[in-house]
């Protein structure tokens, strides 16, 4: 009995190291995809930084060149992207590349969903106008059926009056 005991605890101890190591990879990921988009924010920020303190100790000279240069280019600093994403991005918390992940499955169900009803639309459309030809075919069948029938019918009514 003591055999199985330490067999199950090694089992147990391994399982447990693998999965915390897991954890760790998955924390140390979500970090760099989360430094990682704000990374372009950070270069700006710091490249405007520079240019202040570059600005503050230049001479009159170079300040007059700069605000030439640099004054109808920059106006506003904001990241692209839609208003949305830049209020998420800098009130929000970070979400990680699962929620972004989970939000384009959403999109996707949507439009699959739209898609999928338009397909079923133009189906019932098909269908309504294949049996109207169907049912249109089989009357015209059915009148040249009773046509025959009603020559057969006078053809033989001719030969039993000879």
């Amino acid at each position: 009995l003591g055999k199985w005991y330490r067999i199950l605890f090694v089992i147990y101890t391994l399982f447990t190291v693998i999965v915390m190591l897991n954890l760790l990879i998955a924390i140390i990921s979500d970090t760099f995809d989360r430094i990682q988009e704000g990374y372009v924010r950070a270069l700006t920020f710091e490249r405007i930084g520079l240019l202040v303190e570059y600005m503050t100790g230049a001479s009159a000279l170079e300040k007059k060149w700069i605000n030439e240069t640099l004054a109808t280019y920059m106006y506003v600093l904001r990241e692209k992207g839609s208003d949305e994403q830049n209020r998420s991005r800098d009130g929000g918390v970070w979400e990680g590349k699962v929620k972004k992940l989970m939000a384009e499955i959403d999109s996707l169900k949507i439009t699959m969903k739209d898609m999928n009803t338009n397909i079923e639309e133009k189906m019932r459309k098909y269908l309504k106008r294949e049996q109207l030809k169907t049912v249109s075919h089989m009357e015209a069948m059915e009148a040249r059926i009773i046509e025959k029938i009603s020559q057969m019918l006078s053809t033989q009514a001719t030969s039993q009056n000879k």
